[in-house]
């Protein structure tokens, strides 16, 4: 899939070292918005791909913290929990909605 970047939209928990950035883009046809998680600060940052939410199937409602090691993501009315490596930050899953 073909991927065209836009502007961050919003950025999920706030004041946190780690967060997830929203990014509004394309799909060169559909609309969507890219999640990429990114723990650590400075030379240490990492960031790893959470998913893809298309609004025209699905819709994203915010994250939330799901404890130490976790992440809520609310699509479509669900949530959806998405473990954290407890070394790393790397997320056990990702999110494939409707791209």
């Amino acid at each position: 899939m073909l991927f065209v970047w836009a502007d961050v939209v919003d950025r999920y928990p706030r004041g946190d070292r780690v967060v997830v950035v929203v990014y509004g883009g394309s799909t060169i046809i559909d609309p969507t918005w890219e999640l990429r998680l990114v723990s650590g600060t400075g030379l240490a940052t990492r960031e790893w791909d959470l998913g893809c939410i298309n609004p025209d199937t699905s819709s994203f409602s915010g994250v939330e913290r799901g404890g130490p090691d976790g992440l809520w993501v609310s699509v479509s009315g669900q949530v959806v929990e998405i473990g954290l490596d407890g070394e790393t930050g790397r997320p056990d899953s990702v999110i494939s909605a409707g791209c």
